[in-house]
């Protein structure tokens, strides 16, 4: 569950930059409506924020690692997260072959 955990914090620090770097290159925008509130704040306040929230979730599936319920949870979106990082890369791609 450690390595599921920990792998799930560094797919969000990973997303977290390159929502910042493809949203500043005019590639794309953010889909969820407070992290783009907090962008348009701060890139800082926003990589912070989504951080928070990446160890809270971290700290909630290692609290509670021997329950079921939480080890298929941090399975589901660590798949989820895989899927949002591929969307990352189509998005590069795309942006790249535009000019």
């Amino acid at each position: 569950m450690f390595y599921t955990t920990v792998s799930l914090f560094t797919l969000n620090l990973i997303d977290a930059v390159l929502t910042i770097f493809w949203i500043r290159k005019g590639a794309t925008s953010e889909a969820n409506f407070l992290m783009a509130f907090l962008l348009e704040k701060s890139d800082i306040l926003f990589f912070l924020v989504k951080l928070s929230v990446g160890i809270l979730a971290m700290a909630v599936f290692l609290k509670w690692k021997e329950l079921r319920i939480a080890r298929y949870g941090a399975i589901t979106v660590l798949v989820i997260y895989s899927f949002v990082l591929l969307l990352h890369f189509m998005v590069g791609a795309l942006f790249i072959m535009k000019d």
